[in-house]
């Protein structure tokens, strides 16, 4: 991510993120789409992206991992960045090198303190001896905690979640999450 990141400060800033993306990847620019081709059909530009990653995930066995962070985007006659947000990206092993499998952004007010140090997890392998859940029971769960909204999601949620929303700034840890979970009425409204 930092490499990606790094790279895509640079004029060619276009041909980096492409390079850097699988050739399967999806990209919400807003709507989902193929991440190459809409990176191939992007001009280049003189403005500034930056992001850097506030956490990396990465499952045991190495192969999959995702990170998520702040970003500021500023054109190029502009003194500092005028548009801010968060990043989540979920990257895979391909060939030895990490690809850029999916990439979403949100934007959020300019964030009043400064970004928290990188916090990494490196997920334990699964010890029950069985080869993880269905998709069929992970559809199940998804549904049952978006019906459930937001009672299901203190059962379900780990102390040191982070709840991304576009327009909001990020929310940290379960607590904070359910407050704001709290104050909706019915359905969360996502999207």
């Amino acid at each position: 991510e930092e490499d990606c990141a790094q790279k895509a400060c640079a004029p060619d800033m276009v041909t980096d993120v492409h390079h850097a993306l699988s050739d399967d990847a999806i990209v919400l620019l807003p709507a989902p789409q193929n991440g190459k081709q809409a990176w191939s059909a992007a001009k280049e530009s003189t403005a500034e992206l930056a992001w850097h990653p506030a956490l990396v995930v990465v499952a045991a066995s190495g192969e999959l991992g995702y990170t998520t962070g702040p970003w500021a985007y500023k054109k190029k006659d502009e003194i500092a960045p005028g548009l801010f947000g968060q990043f989540v990206s979920v990257w895979r092993q391909e060939k030895g090198k990490w690809k850029l499998l999916f990439d979403l952004g949100a934007e959020n007010p300019k964030p009043a303190e400064s970004a928290a140090p990188l916090q990494t997890v490196n997920l334990p392998a699964p010890n029950d001896g069985k080869s993880g859940a269905t998709l069929a029971e992970v559809f199940a769960r998804d549904r049952s905690y978006r019906e459930g909204l937001p009672g299901s999601f203190s059962a379900m949620a780990v102390d040191d979640v982070r709840l991304l929303r576009a327009a909001d700034t990020p929310v940290l840890g379960e607590k904070a999450a359910s407050e704001l979970l709290a104050k909706w009425k019915g359905t969360a409204p996502f999207g």
